[in-house]
Order: structure tokens, then sequence, then C-alpha cells
């Protein structure tokens, strides 16, 4: 008897953005075998490698037969580790100290390296770059409603969370605060730009969150401590993004609650630290650390605080704390 061949055939193609990358995926995916004897498998790579530690903002959840979450789902995502970032941040270090890169490699560099070296797995919670330029100069209608489906899950509440009262105040006293116009365009016609850019990212990092939450475990959170599987999710970043809770800590329980209606995760399921808070960072115009928003009568209804903790490496100033000073 003829013993039987094996031959194997790897074919890379590159693509300008992961979106086009993946939508090839799909459809190649779906088409039939070439015969019994050949099995086709796709993977997305980035171009410094891949393995298996960081989860792609597009992930999709696998159901069970009543729609939830189950955790199941074992679909190959694309991926980078913690070591091909700390290569490439390494590597571009020289160049980030010289621009005005937002990048601040003393502070990511020992989050990855402890990463590492604990196996922590990291989630990529952005949306794509490209997605993100083409909301920024051109709306939200006109990204594509498929990408958008992979960010948004809640449609319903995503639109509502712009007419809300507590919302709009933050709007007005956190989020605009930091709109920098990028061209002449944006000078002549304002914020609306930044402002769709701002609450995609933050819907999308607090989709990502909920997605993996439910992916792993059950969805009941760690509020129920009959789960042997409940997931605590990070996510660290800049502090306009978290302070007086309207950014993706603010969206989490609503959509936790979209995945998953009968899961006990609310508001008090999330914590939102400072670290190392400034009076400027707080958008106060004392040396005073501002506290809350929505401080006058009208507002007070939904007044917010800057965050549920703030931490500090040193004691800091007596006279940064308004409610020390005043105890």
């Amino acid at each position: 008897q003829q013993k039987e061949k094996l031959y194997q055939c790897t074919i890379d193609i590159a693509f300008p953005t992961h979106t086009q990358a993946k939508q090839v995926k799909d459809i190649l995916q779906v088409d039939e075998e070439i015969g019994n004897t050949v099995v086709k498998t796709f993977t997305i790579k980035h171009r410094n490698g891949t393995d298996t530690d960081i989860i792609s903002p597009g992930t999709k959840i696998k159901s069970d037969d009543n729609g939830n979450g189950n955790g199941n789902d074992n679909s190959e995502d694309d991926t980078t580790t913690a070591q091909q970032l700390i290569n490439t941040l390494t590597n571009n270090s020289n160049a980030n100290n010289n621009s005005n890169s937002n990048i601040d490699m003393e502070q990511l560099l020992p989050i990855l390296q402890y990463a590492k070296t604990k196996k922590i797995k990291l989630i990529a919670s952005s949306p794509d770059y490209n997605d993100i330029q083409t909301v920024r100069t051109s709306g939200l209608q006109n990204l594509d409603p498929n990408i958008r489906t992979n960010y948004v899950v809640d449609a319903e509440g995503f639109i509502n969370w712009t007419q809300e009262p507590k919302n709009k105040l933050y709007t007005e006293k956190s989020l605009l605060k930091d709109f920098i116009p990028m061209n002449e365009k944006e000078i002549q016609n304002g914020p609306g730009g930044y402002f769709a850019e701002s609450i995609l990212v933050h819907e999308t990092i607090a989709t990502t969150m909920a997605k993996y939450v439910f992916r792993n475990n059950n969805g009941n959170g760690s509020k129920n401590g009959n789960n042997s599987k409940n997931t605590l999710v990070f996510n660290i970043g800049t502090k306009p993004n978290v302070r007086f809770m309207g950014g993706p800590n603010g969206r989490i329980a609503r959509i936790c609650k979209t995945i998953k209606p009968n899961t006990n995760i609310d508001e008090e399921a999330v914590t939102t630290i400072l670290i190392n808070p400034t009076a400027q960072e707080t958008l106060s115009q004392s040396k005073f650390l501002r506290l809350e928003i929505g401080t006058a009568p009208k507002n007070l209804a939904y007044q917010t605080k800057v965050a549920d903790y703030l931490w500090f490496s040193t004691m800091p100033k007596v006279n940064m704390l308004p409610r020390l000073m005043n105890g």
C-alpha cells in the first residue's frame, strides 16, 4: 500500500487594516472545502508576530440556547504578546521621547512586564485606528454599520446616553474640556467630531470588557460568591477617560445588562481609582482637587464624584484635599 503524502502550504496576505483582514477572513471561512482531503485554516496575525496574550475588541460571544454568553468561545483572535509590545515600545522609545506621543514609556513598560511575568491576559479594547479617524472626521453615521456593531452592542443605550441629563452634565463639565482642534475645520465647526470619537472609544472599551467577562464565566460577576470562575478586569487609562464616571466606567453596567439581562452586575460592581491626581487633572480652578461635578442647585440631582478612590504614591499636601482640611 502506497504511503499517503501530506503537503502543507502557508500563504501570507498583508492588508492595510485589521478590519479589512477580519472581513476577508469571515468571508473565506464560510466557503466550502476544496475536497475531502484538503483542510484550510485562517489566522489573523500582526506584522510583528502572533501569540495569544491579547484579545481583540472584535471578539464575538458564542451563545447557549438561551442566548446567554457561556464562555465557551474557542475561536481564534488576532493577537500579539506582551513581549512583542515591550519590544515595540522599547525600539520606539527614542522616537517617542522626541515627539508629542501620548505613550508614557515609564508607565507602560512596567505594566506590560508585570503582565508578562504573571501571565496576565491583555485585552485590546480600542477601536481600529482608521475607524477612529473616520468617526472624528466624518461622524459616526459614516462608520460601516457592520464594524459599528462590533463596537456597540447596545445601540439604543448608546444613543440614549447622549440625551440623559447626567451625561450631558459630564459632557459639558469634563469630556469637552479636553477638546483640542486638529485643524482649521474643527476650529470653525467645534468639538462635534471629538465628541463622536470619544463616546465611540468609551463605548468600545466598556463593550470589550463586558464581552470578556461573559466569555469567561456565567456572567454573574464578582458579586455572586457562588461562581468559582469570577473574572476581575482592570482598565488602565488616562485620567480624562475615567474622571467623573462618564467614560467606560460609566457604561459597563448598562452594557452587561444588554448582553445578559439577568446579570447582577451593576454600577456598584465597577470601581474607579485615580492615581496621583492633581488639581488641574480634576479640572479644578484652585489648588484643591475637584471632588465632584453638579454642585449648582439645578444639577444637584446629577451630582457625580470624581472617582471612588484617590491613590497617592506619597502623602499629598493637606491643602489639596478640601474634605480633610475642613474635617
